[in-house]
């Protein structure tokens, strides 16, 4: 995982590392779980800098998942 790095923030109090967010991010999303793979190479490519925010990460996801990284 090169642009992103745990941890993701959930909350003020929580968080997880990237391997976890990944799990929830797939599993919310009802995605298969090779998709896993696209997600990691999604962030790989994440712009955003630390902290890394849950909903961050879930905006930038939704919106570049589907697209040629």
């Amino acid at each position: 995982m090169n642009a992103v790095r745990t941890p993701v923030f959930v909350t003020w109090t929580q968080q997880w590392d990237i391997e976890q967010y990944i799990d929830h991010y797939v599993r919310s999303r009802r995605l298969s779980v090779d998709a896993q793979r696209h997600v990691r190479r999604a962030l790989d490519s994440y712009p955003g800098s630390s902290p890394y925010t849950k909903s961050a990460l879930d905006f930038y996801l939704d919106a570049n998942l589907g697209r040629d990284n």
